[in-house]
């Protein structure tokens, strides 16, 4: 739908910063400080659904990011035909929404299978915030789900006036950490990176660990075995009962909103070089190097980095695969 009115968003941006050296240049630190208000937000409004559907652009509310970078580049090792040189970068990030036009709050999209919407804009909380219900456990005498309303009182059928809001999609840190290595005529480079401080909504676990129309059965073994139904002991129940017809399992719920921090090797390279002196034609370069190695996280899904959903909700999503690559450089 075209909106002939729409203007582009207006940005003010502050920076702050500091560059120093030390060590006769072997350790040297970029320190910068952001603010940033972007005002005239551009967002997709939704007409409602009886007066024909679709979305339109509008104009509407005030953003702020407020943030920290830091770079550190240093050479630890310098000793013979040996060097290491390593690079640290850190990023703090602090979103929030300002103002929405005079709007209490503004409802994200809803996920395919559940009824529901699971994000939020709403002021004085982040962009990516996540709407769900609060999941305080299961019921061991009737194996039904349990939900903490808005007056604090305990129930298995909340409405979505007693949703929360909780979390974020976007982390608060990001690093990286490369780290090369040379001696004679070998090289190794190894780059980390990691994020702390944000949410995954992890809608696949929902649909595979229950009942639910969209699977129609339970396809994750730990479900079945650790379910009410199961367990001798009603009380280490990890699932709720998948034969009652009083339970109530919504994917949009705390219990399936995840901590997405993690550890990721991304990268890692080998290198060998064969000087012309020995080839007699040519120099020659031989690499082999490695993608997203391993990851350490406590995400329950296949990739914290990666979802297929808006505002940080995954559902389906592939990882990103591990590649293996052989390169081979010729200088004649």
């Amino acid at each position: 739908v075209a909106t002939p009115n729409v203007q582009w968003e207006r940005t003010n941006q502050y920076d702050v910063g500091v560059d120093f050296s030390i060590l006769n240049q072997k350790l040297n630190v970029t320190i910068d400080w952001f603010l940033k208000d972007t005002k005239n937000l551009l967002n997709k409004k939704r007409i409602p659904d009886y007066n024909g559907g679709n979305t339109f652009w509008v104009n509407q509310g005030q953003v702020r990011n407020t943030g920290l970078e830091l770079l550190v580049n240093a050479v630890p090792v310098k000793a013979g035909d040996f060097l290491w040189e390593t690079t640290l970068t850190a990023t703090y990030l602090k979103n929030e929404v300002i103002d929405l036009a005079g709007e209490k709050e503004i409802l994200g999209d809803r996920i395919s299978g559940i009824v529901e919407q699971s994000s939020i804009l709403k002021p004085g909380y982040p962009i990516g915030s996540f709407l769900v219900f609060d999941w305080v456990g299961i019921d061991e005498k009737t194996g039904t789900n349990l939900y903490r309303k808005v007056d604090g009182s305990i129930t298995n059928d909340p409405t979505s006036d007693d949703r929360i809001v909780t979390g974020q999609a976007d982390p608060k840190w990001s690093f990286g950490w490369n780290n090369s290595f040379s001696w004679k005529n070998i090289e190794i480079n190894a780059f980390f990176n990691a994020a702390v401080g944000y949410q995954r909504l992890d809608v696949t676990r929902w649909q595979t660990a229950s009942i639910v129309g969209a699977s129609m059965f339970i396809t994750l073994r730990d479900a079945y075995y650790k379910g009410w139904d199961m367990v001798p002991n009603k009380a280490d129940a990890e699932f709720p009962s998948a034969k009652s017809s009083d339970n109530k399992y919504y994917g949009n719920s705390t219990q399936f909103l995840e901590n997405a921090s993690f550890l990721k090797l991304k990268n890692l390279s080998i290198g060998y070089h064969f000087p012309k002196q020995w080839l007699k034609f040519a120099d020659m370069r031989v690499v082999l190097s490695a993608q997203n190695i391993f990851t350490l996280t406590k995400y329950k899904g296949y990739d914290p980095e990666v979802y297929n959903q808006l505002n940080g909700a995954d559902w389906g999503a592939y990882p990103v695969p591990r590649t293996y690559t052989l390169g081979l450089k010729f200088d004649f």
